[in-house]
């Protein structure tokens, strides 16, 4: 067995890739026997994983991407073997998944679950790369987890998959009740992303009292994009905006979003914009914004027109377009600076 030894301490110092290695020893039965003699294990899997994980192998590691074709994950006893190896570790093995073209792979990722919350996450990134089929049911599973960052980190995976996660909808909508605030708020932007319906407009409503401004303003926004089927969420936008706080203005846009449905909005909107014009400056988004829903609300805001009128004398260029815009989408009429 001696030339086998050296050939693969040779391999080793030469800096040969990890998974070449790997499948020179495997398919070699000479290789096989002289590298389990040559552990104090006798554990060939075993050693040779501790062998990979080693320091100074992690940037082989790390270009894992580059050789994904080179190893299918159900050759290797993947729980068994890095049990018992640090998290760091773990994780290092955990990203070897990463772009693999197996999709069994997803069940040895599922394994770890119940581990280390840092490698939970880790998992959930890996996940990424797979197909929406393969991935969507855990994370909607992990949106049941204890850990807050991970049901976090779940609700916004399921968001950047769009459309085709409709089938996470029950699931983002008894997550907008999570105790934690990024889990509820990055669940009504999941919903938005996915593309929210009707059917839901009830449970965003309920959301809207939320008392942390920013889970409002996330659901105002998803009530925005679903729009006019929005319109029986308007009285609970517009008690969102009677109160002054960083979040007002997607509740604003929303009501714009709404459309002619969102008309009770009017004198809510025309109030607004008579306290803001009251400031110094006019460099304000608050403003803009309710101009704005009162364009988007279109013939439905005609009452609010003498005072978009009076908008139109302020000094404020950007101020003075957006409110000729407005008045357009209400009037049908072209407004400028000589009408004042």
């Amino acid at each position: 067995m001696d030339q086998e030894i050296r050939d693969i301490h040779d391999l080793r110092r030469c800096g040969v890739h990890v998974f070449e290695l790997w499948h020179f020893i495997l398919n070699s039965k000479r290789h096989r026997k002289a590298w389990g003699e040559t552990t104090s294990h006798g554990n060939l899997d075993l050693s040779l994983w501790r062998f990979m994980l080693a320091p100074e192998r992690r940037k082989w590691l790390e270009k894992w991407e580059e050789n994904s074709s080179i190893l299918n994950p159900l050759d290797i006893r993947w729980k068994e073997l890095i049990s018992s190896c640090p998290v760091t570790d773990r994780i290092q093995a955990i990203k070897l998944l990463e772009n693999t073209p197996y999709p069994e792979a997803v069940s040895l990722l599922v394994q770890f679950f119940n581990d280390d919350v840092s490698l939970v996450l880790e998992v959930l990134k890996v996940l990424k790369t797979f197909s929406p089929r393969l991935k969507i049911p855990i994370l909607i599973n992990a949106l049941k987890n204890t850990d807050p960052c991970i049901r976090s980190w779940a609700t916004m995976a399921l968001g950047e998959i769009r459309s085709e996660a409709k089938c996470a909808i029950p699931a983002l909508v008894r997550a907008l009740k999570d105790e934690h605030v990024s889990v509820r708020s990055r669940a009504a932007n999941a919903l938005g992303q996915i593309g929210a319906t009707r059917n839901i407009v009830p449970a965003l409503t309920q959301a809207l009292q939320d008392k942390n401004w920013y889970v409002c303003s996330m659901v105002a926004r998803t009530l925005g994009q679903i729009g006019s089927d929005a319109s029986c969420a308007v009285p609970a936008l517009v008690e969102t905006i009677k109160h002054r706080h960083p979040g007002m203005e997607e509740s604003l846009m929303a009501l714009g979003r709404i459309g002619q449905e969102a008309s009770f909005a009017v004198p809510t909107l025309v109030k607004i914009i008579r306290e803001e014009m009251k400031w110094s400056t006019f460099l304000n988004s608050f403003l803009t914004a309710a101009i704005e829903a009162l364009g988007g609300i279109g013939q439905g805001a005609t009452h609010a027109v003498p005072t978009l009128i009076s908008v139109l004398n302020t000094p404020d260029e950007s101020v003075h377009q957006v409110a000729t815009s407005a008045l357009y989408r209400i009037t049908g009429q072209n407004f400028n600076r000589e009408l004042t």
